[in-house]
């Protein structure tokens, strides 16, 4: 975006020094030109697709804080695109693991969504739209955990993603 803005302001400065010296004759094409930058330059919210280098392997826990499957941190002026998640847990024996899906909302995270997962489910490589209903997630932040509901027990759990990023003036 930075680029463009530098492009679009070159170009104004020159359409201004060429306009009227006979040099260019069609000062028609360099608006045109200047005007189709601008409106890319001015478009905001251009998402670069990101695709993570390695899957995640986490071990789930009865403390939240520890298996955090996918962590798009808060930067200024920026925003996020969660894509083609897709999360694939061991069997869980008699214990429960949920996923929590927390976005960023008026300067704090916020807890979205659940997802339990369990002995009649963990089979399954379980996506955005399976666990909480959206193709993708569109925020400032997201954070998803993974907790279980026992005390001593850990559970193997991977996850693999695509996210996209975008500048937001």
């Amino acid at each position: 975006m930075v680029l463009l803005k530098a492009l679009y302001d070159l170009l104004d400065e020159a359409f201004e020094a060429l306009k009227g010296t006979g040099f260019v004759k069609d000062t028609h094409s360099l608006k045109q030109i200047k005007d189709a930058i601008a409106g890319i330059a001015g478009a905001g919210q251009v998402y670069a697709e990101q695709i993570p280098d390695v899957d995640v392997d986490e071990t789930v826990t009865s403390t939240e804080t520890d298996c955090v499957l996918v962590n798009l941190a808060y930067a200024a002026d920026y925003t996020y695109a969660l894509r083609h998640l897709r999360v694939k847990c061991s069997d869980p024996g008699a214990r429960i693991v949920t996923l929590k899906l927390y976005e960023y909302w008026n300067d704090a995270f916020q807890l979205m969504d659940t997802f339990d997962i369990d002995s009649t489910n963990y089979a399954t490589y379980h996506s955005l739209m399976d666990m909480f209903g959206l193709p993708e997630v569109h925020s400032d932040s997201i954070l998803i955990r993974a907790v279980h509901d026992g005390t001593i027990e850990t559970i193997p759990i991977e996850c693999t993603y695509r996210w996209a990023q975008a500048y937001k003036p």
